[in-house]
């Protein structure tokens, strides 16, 4: 997959630098596990950038 965003992390004490992927998805209710219901889910691949590394 390819990089999506580069992305500044200032902070000084940075713990999330390098290549992450940022997930986003939807939740199914227990209610409807009987049926074939597919979660949703969007993936978005960014390279953060550390100041103090």
């Amino acid at each position: 997959m390819k990089v999506q965003a580069d992305i500044a992390n200032p902070t000084p004490n940075a713990s999330l630098c390098g290549d992450l992927g940022i997930v986003s998805g939807s939740l199914v209710p227990w209610a409807w596990s009987q049926y074939k219901v597919v979660p949703t889910s969007k993936v978005m691949r960014v390279n953060v950038k550390c100041s103090k590394r």
